[in-house]
C-alpha cells in the first residue's frame, strides 16, 4: 500500500484561499437572497462568485488527483492527507445543487427547470 501524500504549505495555502472564495460566495449569495437582490434566474453575480469558488476548489482537487495518478500513484493515495473528504464534499455539492433546486420547485409547485 502506497503512503499517502503530505500536503505542502503551498497546496494548503492555495486550497485555503480557494475555500475562502467559496465560503465568501456562499455568504454573499445568502446576503443577496435575504436583501431581495436576486430574481428568478440562476445567472446572477452572486451565484458567479459562489460557484466560481466551488469550481476552483473542485478543479484544484481533481487536477491534483489526476496529476498524481498519472505519476503512478493509486487513486486512493493521489490526494494529500485530509483532502479526500474535501473532494467528496465538492462532488456532493455538484449533485446536491441541482437536486435541491428540483425539490424546491416541486415543493412550491413551480415548473421544474
Amino acid at each position: 500500500m502506497m503512503k499517502r501524500l503530505e500536503a505542502t504549505s503551498r497546496f494548503d495555502w492555495i486550497m485555503s484561499l480557494l475555500s475562502a472564495a467559496f465560503v465568501g460566495g456562499l455568504f454573499l449569495d445568502g446576503w443577496a437572497h435575504t436583501h431581495g437582490r436576486v430574481d428568478d434566474t440562476f445567472f446572477t453575480p452572486w451565484h458567479a462568485v459562489l460557484y466560481g469558488g466551488w469550481g476552483a476548489c473542485l478543479l484544484m482537487l481533481v487536477g491534483t488527483l489526476l496529476r498524481n495518478v498519472a505519476r503512478g500513484r493509486s487513486w486512493r493515495a493521489a490526494l494529500p492527507t485530509g483532502y479526500g473528504l474535501s473532494l467528496a464534499g465538492a462532488l456532493l455539492w455538484f449533485v446536491a445543487g441541482p437536486t435541491a433546486r428540483r425539490i424546491s420547485c416541486w415543493r412550491w409547485g413551480w415548473a421544474s427547470s
